[in-house]
């Protein structure tokens, strides 16, 4: 839930920073606790978990080739879509469960389904992904052609 809410932050408002800063310092605890659950000695486990989301920062802040700004749109809303489904869906899947188990009638066939509003949800998500990368690309295509008309007026007026 943690990943989704500093991706859902990062789309909706791109300048705050420290508080997207704060939830990756946060995930980068779990990620060694959960190391360190696996048997991994801490030492190691604090350096995997810190190093590779510092060099991830690093590298996009400071090489724009890295990490263009279509992709880290990209996978900020694949983030946030994936953070969501993995904090809600064993939830779900519980409450799934149960109501199969209470209506099944013959207790020895019992084949689960994916229901429809799972198929719904999913496209849902692909489809609003893909109008949230349109407005983003209109946005941007919009703010070059304010400047080149900027730009073809102040060499007219010249």
């Amino acid at each position: 839930m943690l990943a989704a809410l500093a991706a859902a932050i990062r789309v909706v408002r791109p300048d705050e920073t420290l508080i997207v800063y704060g939830i990756a310092g946060a995930l980068s605890g779990v990620w060694m606790s959960m190391l360190r659950v696996e048997g991994v000695p801490w030492p190691v486990a604090g350096a995997v978990a810190l190093t590779s989301p510092l060099i991830a920062a690093y590298l996009a802040a400071t090489r724009a080739r890295f990490a263009p700004q279509l992709v880290r749109d990209e996978a900020l809303l694949i983030t946030a879509t994936l953070g969501l489904a993995v904090a809600v869906l064993p939830r779900v899947l519980d409450g799934w469960r149960s109501a199969v188990l209470l209506n099944i009638q013959d207790k020895t066939a019992g084949s689960l389904a994916v229901p429809a509003w799972a198929i719904a949800l999913s496209a849902g998500s692909a489809v609003l992904g893909g109008l949230v990368t349109v407005w983003r690309h209109g946005r941007s295509g919009r703010r070059e052609e304010r400047r080149d008309d900027g730009e073809n007026q102040c060499a007219g007026g010249a």
